[in-house]
């Protein structure tokens, strides 16, 4: 099998670094490299890999630098041919990256692989089976809040996979260019799935591959400064990524999507930093224009037909899940 490389971004929270790494040394298959790249942390997160960890490689950047960041300085650390992502929060079953080396060995015209991420209850509920966007532009995690099960066992194609735990070939990034750090934190494996769907490349979802994620545990997704950033880089993402040829033809399921989206912060009491980062977007807009232009240069003829083909597939999910919501009450 080709040498593998596993990157986990971290940001102070010791305890959880020490059981991701703990439950990475059960493995079936152990990765050439072992990364940790820390983001300034002051609770004795250093000290710990020196002390308990010594084959991990330490790379460090500065605090505030976000996701993104973290996992790009981890891209120009590593060697390996193949690059999986670990979220610092995960414990990975024993035969993860196994499954995922087996699956980019078995199956070449895939460049992105995406885990089985469940909950850590008990009995474990799915948190991402890959990733998928509706027709209105908006997120679907794939099987979230359904019970793990065999459903879940097998293999299909996605959009993308969750960053939290994926395999990616680094040859992916040769061809699309790196995470994009301005997005700092919320739709950075989206814009890399976006891109890389419209150059054409493709994502496998592997369900052998599982995951237990405890999710939000840094930073809890409904709070102020979550909801700013998913506003601020929802329409970066679909201005820089999506061929506007598409994104016009989607534009009224969109802005019904944000409608609904604005609506929900409405409620929770999070409007304003929801208006925020709407606002934000903008101030953007130059920079984000010059990257759309370097995304269109690797976009294929037919992206637009393969995006509009996720885009159903997700509202058909989006659909199914809902009736299965209903179905259970």
């Amino acid at each position: 099998m080709p040498q593998i490389a596993v990157i986990i971004p971290h940001s102070s929270g010791a305890a959880l670094l020490e059981r991701c790494l703990a439950a990475l040394e059960h493995q079936t298959l152990s990765p050439h490299e072992l990364i940790v790249v820390d983001g300034g942390s002051a609770d004795g997160s250093r000290e710990l890999l020196r002390t308990r960890y010594p084959r991990v490689i330490l790379c460090e950047i500065g605090p505030g630098r976000g996701f993104a960041a973290a996992v790009n300085a981890g891209l120009r650390t590593a060697s390996s041919e193949l690059i999986a992502l670990l979220n610092d929060d995960a414990l990975a079953d024993p035969g993860w990256l196994e499954a995922l080396a087996a699956a980019a060995e078995t199956h070449p015209e895939h460049h992105g692989f995406a885990s089985r991420m469940v909950t850590c209850d008990e009995p474990p509920r799915i948190d991402s089976a890959g990733l998928a966007l509706t027709r209105g532009f908006g997120q679907l995690s794939i099987g979230a809040g359904a019970p793990d099960g065999p459903a879940f066992a097998g293999e299909r194609e996605v959009l993308g996979p969750c960053a939290g735990a994926a395999l990616y070939r680094r040859s992916l990034f040769d061809a699309i260019g790196e995470f994009d750090e301005d997005l700092f934190m919320y739709w950075e494996d989206y814009d890399i799935a976006l891109r890389a769907q419209a150059a054409g490349f493709s994502a496998l979802y592997v369900g052998g591959a599982r995951v237990r994620h405890q999710g939000a545990a840094t930073i809890g997704p409904g709070s102020a400064r979550a909801v700013y950033y998913y506003a601020r880089n929802w329409p970066i993402v679909l201005w820089k990524s999506v061929p506007p040829a598409l994104l016009a033809r989607q534009l009224l399921l969109h802005a019904w999507t944000r409608a609904k989206a604005s609506a929900l912060c409405l409620r929770r009491g999070r409007f304003l930093p929801c208006l925020r980062g709407g606002l934000a977007s903008l101030g953007l807009l130059r920079a984000t224009r010059a990257k759309a232009a370097r995304v269109a240069r690797t976009r294929r003829g037919d992206a637009a037909a393969r995006l509009q083909r996720f885009l159903r597939e997700g509202s058909r999910l989006r659909q199914q899940a809902r009736a299965a919501r209903r179905a259970g009450r």
